[in-house]
């Protein structure tokens, strides 16, 4: 029996795992691997691969790193169908309807909740227990297509991002090889979206980190459990009779209160670091980094910063 012919769309690494399960399967040949190109890494001020790309290269696939889709020209018919997952670009409608079954979507969601570009960050912000992923037809709206099967995952209360990311990938990939071949095979039945409970995400910046702090302690922590490691958060406060930007790099909840005021912070025991949030808890600090500065552990920013101690 031939395989399918497959053009993948991918940068990032949930679709790693993707791309990996299809270059294993028998029943697929990935033809082709579109993927963004090498972006600029400021701290070592060099260019850095996509992890997709890397992939592609290490299993001699054939690659192309497109600025943009503008002016795509590459023949895409003799695809049977496209996979696309985290690619991080939309893909118009012209090239959508190129492969000869379109385009199916890996989404890390359960559709019609967070459609967009941060599905995995949007669920941890705000605080599910649940969330999943979805394999949908992509049309030319942003995650309105067809579905064509989805699968439920539970969030645990210390996921990050990259936690939750690996566990989405490691349920979307045989979700995705069992019902593509099932599409391909004209043998699953594509069911619509319910666009009235449709939610959305945003794409991300660096101010989406920004701690408002008169969010409670459990609300920061969702906020750090979704933005680590990028664009991670950061307060600005007084320290030492002057403004100070602080990023924080990890952190726990804690028992502790405190009547001090929100964004104050304190030794909670010995060498264990607490911010106090607006509901009063306080939010252990374990290591952290002041504006051009290097990170530090909780012990060193005490010793150097004088601090309040929790009575």
């Amino acid at each position: 029996m031939s395989k399918f012919n497959i053009v993948f769309f991918g940068t990032h690494n949930f679709a790693t795992k993707i791309l990996q399960g299809l270059i294993n399967n028998p029943d697929f040949n990935v033809g082709l691997v579109i993927t963004q190109p090498d972006q600029l890494e400021k701290k070592k001020k060099e260019l850095q691969s996509p992890p997709v790309k890397n992939l592609a290269l290490q299993n001699n696939l054939k690659i192309e790193q497109l600025e943009n889709l503008k002016n795509f020209d590459t023949d895409l018919s003799k695809f049977d169908v496209a996979v696309v997952a985290q690619y991080g670009k939309i893909i118009p409608l012209n090239i959508l309807e190129l492969p000869k079954k379109g385009m199916i979507n890996v989404h890390a969601s359960l559709l019609p909740k967070y459609r967009g570009a941060s599905p995995i960050q949007f669920s941890l912000l705000n605080g599910d227990k649940k969330t999943g992923v979805t394999i949908m037809k992509m049309d030319e709206k942003m995650d309105t297509g067809p579905l064509l099967a989805q699968k439920d995952l539970k969030i645990d209360d210390n996921d990050t991002y990259l936690t939750l990311e690996t566990k989405l990938a490691d349920l979307a990939t045989p979700l995705l090889l069992v019902s593509l071949k099932q599409y391909l095979n004209q043998e699953l039945k594509s069911q619509p979206q319910d666009n009235g409970a449709a939610t959305y995400t945003k794409i991300l910046s660096r101010e989406d980190g920004k701690i408002d702090l008169e969010k409670t302690a459990q609300q920061t922590y969702n906020q750090w459990r979704a933005f680590y490691p990028w664009p991670g958060v950061f307060l600005e406060t007084q320290l030492n009779s002057q403004n100070q930007k602080i990023k924080l790099l990890k952190t726990r909840l804690t028992d502790n209160s405190s009547n001090l005021p929100p964004g104050s912070f304190t030794e909670t025991e010995k060498d264990h670091l607490g911010l106090v949030c607006g509901d009063k808890k306080i939010l252990e600090v374990q290591e952290l980094q002041l504006e051009n500065k290097n990170a530090i552990q909780a012990r060193e920013f005490i010793n150097g910063y004088k601090i309040n101690i929790l009575n």
